[in-house]
């Protein structure tokens, strides 16, 4: 795993998807950061589980709006030159 952003609801790093396909930016959880969370997106809102350790765990909640802004603000802090 690559660089790792923190914002307020999520950490963020891109990732590469299990088929193989291109990286993508996703949430990852804290605690177990070589498992690549689920993204449930239920009506207005999104829910980022985390199925690994003993137990599954939600890592955060939010409105699809917000889930884009803070994926957004990842996006430019993850590809800006250092």
């Amino acid at each position: 795993m690559g660089k790792k952003c923190a914002l307020n609801l999520f950490t963020w790093s891109y990732v590469q998807p299990e088929d193989g396909g291109t990286l993508a930016l996703n949430p990852i959880c804290p605690q177990h950061p070589d498992c690549s969370p689920a993204v449930l997106v239920f009506g207005g809102g999104i829910v980022v589980l985390c199925e690994g350790g003993k137990e599954s765990h939600i890592v955060g909640s939010c409105s699809r709006s917000v889930f884009e802004a803070e994926r957004e603000i990842a996006r430019k802090r993850l590809t800006e030159p250092r």
